[in-house]
Formats: structure tokens, sequence, C-alpha cells
């Protein structure tokens, strides 16, 4: 990353100095001789250039015309200097190769001579100099290895929370030297804040470090991040999700992220992405924190977690470079396969099927067409096209007509479709056919593979050394691969566009079964954000479907089918001016009901025990209750209430065709009742058969 020119930093408090008159105006004592020389020293130094050459005034910097000055006696003066606010106090940090960690020095400042300057500026670049201090101890460290990297992993996954953890291969101490006993004088505590705040910024922007949250400093280097990501992911989906799928509702969390992922990869030759391992990351890290038991903090694996959050923005660009890259790689491997220097024939010549050819990179196959060094067509065989991809060399050309004059009857389609790409490209080749030598070798192929399409008679002739006919034969022959070339042409255009269809349908139907999936997750989501939050309640059908309107705008009529595909379960509501909203809707009967039914009672025993519950939440909680019961004792378990066939099995689509039917009737009863209190009338009642059946 290109690094911008230093900035001054805002007016800090500890940067706010007076001038000498300001100073003298406020009593300070500048005319002792000691105390004057001193700060004239050091406001000969608080320039721009003394601070980037690192010579700002130290306790260790010799006072010109004052003799016989020790350190300490130095460092009373400039105390003094300090408190009556003509001098501060900053630092910087050093780095000595010799040694494991930078060093801290004390150094100060006055209001400087020159006008064009001022204290931030000063201390703009002493934080400069600290960085690039940091980055030569960044720079000396050994390269990370996959080895160390997931040795660091383990630990941390392994590890109790409250146990002493070393990282050595992703953490970094550099601001361990920056403490109170360090300093000459006792620093303000702003003055470490910010200072070792901006440092880290700088740091952060040049991409010298990142941080990590409740671990502290990963040293960054670009050759390093795809190492680093790829095996954080790795570990995150081999140890970390095994251990944590269950927390909550992660389990179906990751299957929504994993139905998106298999969507984006419909296509063969998308590049990849960290997106999908970011959000599994940050799908974990929600159901640890909001487990109950989380206190904060470190969590077990939660490195690996906090390693693909922070370099995963830094990675999308690099993982469509190393596609590209791929991309390049398998272009240059099929190019030098047919462009290098070779003795066998075969090597300067590339036939691929359709399906072969589905397997290259679009972007390989746009390459190999567009390369003026190869020559390329295509044939049609009964079984499909066939794509030709020959050098565009004469001598390549010669060496494959020759193998191709003694070709064997399987190879003969071969020799057809060398003769069809060389018409096509006829001009470019010319004086090939202008050699004798070549046009023998020619000649002999083509009478190997016409032999099939001349005529009985001419053949005949031609075995017995007849040779006026050849060039009508040759001629029939042509005519007739030109009319097989048609017909198979005709079908094989027919058959990729049926190909196309049935690919596009197949992968339509594919992206249908996803969003489906997706859709039931994120009813069954809501479901769980109602029945199992910190206070959980019992919602109604309407409820459920409003939530999911809101949050996934998701359409009344998806919301109904979603229901009926995958077996929700709905206890019927109770009274008798209750509509199908007020119906009480249930998980899935599917393999997870069991478990899901489990939790669900024990919300439910809360609610009906609480003596102050809401009573409306009491009375959904019994009808549950009891349409568990049923479920439990066979009378109920069916896929939303629906009977049983004749078979035994539960056929939920009439089921949810009554529904549907028990909606337009409550509609209307609410129209007829609405009419008749219009016209004075009191509406008839509905007995307990009238209810609605779900």
């Amino acid at each position: 990353m290109t690094q911008q020119p230093p900035q001054p930093q805002a007016r800090y408090s500890f940067l706010e100095i007076l001038s000498e008159s300001e100073g003298l105006a406020r009593g300070a004592n500048l005319s002792e001789k000691i105390n004057h020389g001193v700060y004239k020293a050091i406001q000969s130094m608080t320039t721009v250039a003394h601070a980037r050459r690192n010579q700002l005034f130290t306790l260790d910097t010799e006072v010109p015309d004052i003799i016989n000055l020790t350190r300490k006696d130095l460092g009373v003066v400039v105390g003094r200097l300090i408190g009556d606010r003509l001098v501060a106090q900053i630092f910087r940090l050093e780095f000595d190769p010799v040694q494991s960690e930078p060093a801290l020095v004390s150094c100060y400042l006055s209001d400087p001579a020159d006008e064009k300057t001022n204290p931030a500026l000063i201390y703009n670049e002493t934080v400069m100099a600290s960085v690039q201090a940091l980055e030569s101890l960044l720079d000396a460290r050994p390269p990370a290895l996959a080895d160390a990297i997931l040795e660091d992993l383990e630990a941390d996954f392994e590890t109790e929370v409250n146990r002493p953890l070393a990282l050595p291969c992703h953490l970094v101490d550099l601001f361990g030297a920056v403490h109170a006993s360090k300093f000459d004088m006792v620093p303000a505590p702003e003055l470490v804040q910010k200072t070792i705040a901006d440092i880290q910024a700088e740091l952060l922007y040049r991409g010298k470090i990142q941080e990590l949250l409740n671990y502290g400093l990963m040293p960054m280097r670009d050759s390093e991040i795809m190492l680093r990501l790829d095996t954080a992911i790795d570990f995150l989906d081999a140890k970390i999700i095994p251990r944590y799928k269950n927390k909550g509702s992660l389990k179906r969390a990751l299957e929504a992220i994993a139905m998106e992922e298999s969507a984006y990869h419909l296509d063969d030759f998308v590049p990849p992405t960290p997106e999908f391992a970011m959000r599994r990351a940050e799908a974990v890290r929600a159901a640890i924190q909001a487990d109950p038991a989380y206190r904060g903090g470190r969590f077990q694996g939660g490195l690996a977690i906090e390693v693909i959050l922070a370099l995963a923005p830094h990675a999308k660009q690099k993982y469509l470079e190393r596609h590209q890259r791929e991309i390049a790689q398998a272009h240059k491997d099929f190019r030098e396969k047919l462009i290098n220097i070779s003795n066998d024939w075969q090597d300067t010549i590339l036939f691929l099927s359709v399906d072969e050819r589905e397997k290259i990179p679009p972007e390989v196959v746009r390459e190999l067409e567009a390369d003026p060094e190869l020559l390329t067509g295509t044939w049609h065989r009964r079984e499909g096209i066939v794509y030709v991809y020959i050098r565009s060399s004469a001598d390549a050309i010669r060496a494959i007509v020759r193998a191709l004059s003694i070709v064997t009857p399987d190879r003969a389609w071969q020799a057809l479709a060398v003769k069809h790409v060389l018409e096509e490209h006829e001009d470019d080749f010319r004086y090939l056919f202008e050699d004798t030598d070549f046009l023998v070798s020619y000649g002999s192929m083509l009478r190997r593979v016409y032999i099939n399409y001349i005529p009985w008679y001419l053949r005949l002739l031609l075995s017995f050394g007849i040779t006026w006919f050849q060039d009508l034969s040759f001629q029939v022959a042509k005519k007739a691969i030109q009319v097989q070339q048609g017909s198979l042409a005709v079908r094989n255009r027919q058959r990729s566009e049926e190909r196309k269809i049935e690919k596009d349908e197949e992968r339509q139907a594919e992206m249908n079964r996803i969003r489906e999936a997706s859709a039931a997750n994120q009813i069954v989501e809501q479901l769980d954000a109602a029945f199992f939050a910190e206070r959980g309640r019992v919602p109604s059908l309407g409820d459920i479907q409003d939530a999911v309107a809101a949050h996934a705008k998701m359409e009344e009529a998806t919301f109904q089918e979603m229901l009926r595909k995958h077996s929700f379960q709905i206890a019927p509501p109770a009274g008798k001016d209750a509509g199908p909203r007020d119906a009480i809707l249930l998980y899935p009967l599917n393999h997870e009901w069991r478990t899901r039914a489990a939790r669900l009672r024990r919300v439910l025993e809360r609610i009906t025990t609480d003596e102050n519950a809401d009573p409306l939440q009491s009375e959904r909680a019994k009808r549950v209750q009891k349409y568990l019961g049923k479920i439990e004792s066979g009378g109920g378990a069916k896929p939303v209430s629906a009977p049983a066939d004749e078979s035994g099995e539960f056929d939920d689509s009439d089921a949810f065709e009554r529904f549907g039917t028990e909606l337009d009737k409550h509609e209307k009863r609410k129209k007829r009742k609405g009419s008749s209190d219009a016209a004075g009338q009191t509406p008839p009642e509905l007995d307990d058969a009238d209810a609605p059946e779900l």
C-alpha cells in the first residue's frame, strides 16, 4: 500500500507548549543560566530535520556552555521546564537487530524557533521514526511456516481460556517497552495512549500488522496472507465447527451458508472467494457469544476465527489473482504442449470432445482460439462435435500429414478433421500445396480416408490401377463427406441446444432447491428467535409470517408453499372467533423434530408454571403442549396434522389445501359478519364443528 506523506496529528494536550515569552509572562524562571541554557539547547534541536535524524534533545545531550551538569541534574532542570509548560516530553522507539525488542527513548521539545514549524509536526516525525523502527523489527522476523501456524491454532483450540497462552507465530508485542518505568519522567497517560495508537494506526495502514480481537497484534507479510488464511479456514472447518456446531442455531446458520455457497459454485469456473469462510467464522463467533455461559474475551478456537475475519478482506483480490494465475497456467500448459518443438506429431495437434472442452475454463478456450500460433476448427462425428487445435507451423503440418497418410481406420476421422482445418486456412499455407513431397503425403492421406466414401465400382477401377477416374472418385467422396458433415452438424447443434437447455434446467432446479431450503430455514430461524430467546414466547402463525415477511421479504404465497413442502406442524387455533393466523406454527416434522420438541417443552413448562405469565401466552403454551402430547401418542404425528392415507403415509398436501380453504372461509365469515352488523342483525354463532380444522 502506498504510503501517504505524514500529516500533523490533532492537537494533543501534552503538545500544548508555551512560547518563551508566554512562559516568562506566567512566571517561568529562565533568568538562571542553567535553566535558560537547557531551554535554548532544547529549542535549537526542536526542528523537523533533527526529528527526522532522531536527534531531538535527550538527557544524554550535552548542553553548550554548561559544564559538570550530571544526567540527574539535567533531569531536574528539564522536569522544571516541563512543569512550567515550556518543554514537553515525547518518545520514540528504536530497534537494534541484536536486541529482541525495541527500546524506548524519551526526548524533549519546546516551542520551535521556526514559526513554520509546530510541536505537532515534530511529534509526527517521531511517530514515523518509531514506525520505521518497528517495520525493521517485523521484517527481521523469520517467515511464517504452515507447521508453526497450525501449532498456534492447535494451542489456542486446546488451551482453556483461563490458562496462559503463547502464540509466537501469530502475535507480536511491539509496545512492551512502552512502560512508565522506561521514561525519564513519569509520562502523561495521554502521551502513552495517543502515541501507541498513532504508531499502530500507521503500521495497520502500511499493512505491517493486523489487530486480532481479544488477542493482540499479528505481524503481516503480503506473501503470508494466503497461507495464514487458508490454514485458518481449514482449521475452522476441520476442528472448530465440529466442536460448536450444536451450539444454539449455529448448525442451521451453517447450512444456510452452505446452500448459498453451493449456489455460487453452480458455475464450475467462478473465482474462489473467502466470503463464505468469513460468514462461517462470523456465525461461529456469534453463536458462542450468544451462549449465556460466555463471559467475554477469548474462547477456545477464537484465534482461527479472528485470523479469518481479519485477513479475508485483504485476501479477496488475492483469491482473484490466484484464480487468474491458474487460468494463465492452464492456458500456458495447453499452448506449450502444442507449440514446443517435439518429435512426436501427436504433440502438435489436440482433439477435444464437447465434454473435455467444457472442463476447460472458458477463458482458456478463448485464449487458445485467439492464439495466432494455432489453427483451430471443428469436426462433426456421430458422438458429437470435436474441437481441433493444430500448431500453425509448416513443419508440424507436414509431420501430421505424413503420420496420417498411413492412418489406421480408427483414425480416419482425424485425417478428415485435419484436412478440413487446412482448407479453412488454405490462404495461410498456399505454399505447402506447391510442395511436391507434401502433395504426395497429402494425396496418400486423402486416398486412405476417401476410399470409404467412393462407390464400389470406382473403388474397383482404382484397385486395378486405373487412375483415370481418380479425380471423379475424390469429388464424389468429398461431396459425400460434405453431406455427412452437414447432417451431423444439424444433429450436433440440436444436441448442443438440448444439452444447454438440460443444464440450464438442472441449474435452475438446483437454485430453486437452494432457495426453498433457505426460505424454510428463515422460517425456522424466526421460530427459534421466538421460542428460545431469553424470555421465550409462543408466537402465532401470523406473528411468524409477519416476521419472515419483514426480515426476509418473503411473500405470503411462498410462506404457505414452504409450510406445505417442508411439513411444518400447526397447532389449530382456539375459540370460535379465531382465524387461521391465530394457529400456532411449529417446526417441520423431520429428523430434527425430537430434538426441537424436547427444547420446546422446556420453554412451554416455564411459561405454564409462571404465575406472572401473560394469559395469552399461557393459553398458547398449553395448546402446544396438548398438540405435542397428541403427536407423542401417535394421534397427531402427521405432517401438518394431516390424516394418514390407506398406505399409512401422511398426506400433507390435503392438510394445506384445507388450510387454504379455511383461510378463504374465514375471510368470507368476516365479510358476512360485517354486513350483518351493518344491517343491525346478530350473526349466527359457530359451534366447535365450524372451527377450522388444520
